[in-house]
């Protein structure tokens, strides 16, 4: 039963790590587009598409499990903390 838990904690963990991933990255590509050489560019539609991957990216992109919670690594160590509170619970009216 350890090895089950185990591993489904470590599934669990893999979606969380790449869903928080995917998060820090769409965060980082309004300021890459920010901090490249733009204001040197004399193309107005390279400007512009700059403008629009910079405003577009303002808003995170992030992966949700059914649509109410994000997968990140603080869902993670939610669900963990929750899970370990049951368990002492269950524990305590065992005994």
């Amino acid at each position: 039963m350890l090895s089950y838990l185990g591993a489904t904690a470590f599934q669990l963990f893999i979606y969380c790590w790449f869903g928080n991933d995917m998060m820090l990255e769409s965060v980082s590509v309004a300021n890459a587009a920010w901090d490249s050489a733009w204001p040197d560019i004399k193309s107005k539609r390279f400007r512009f598409g700059i403008r629009m991957i910079t405003h577009r990216s303002q808003k995170v992109i992030l992966i949700t499990a059914g649509g109410f919670a994000n997968v990140t690594l603080d869902t993670f160590t939610t669900i963990l903390r929750a899970a370990y509170s049951c368990f002492a619970v269950l524990k305590k009216v065992e005994n």
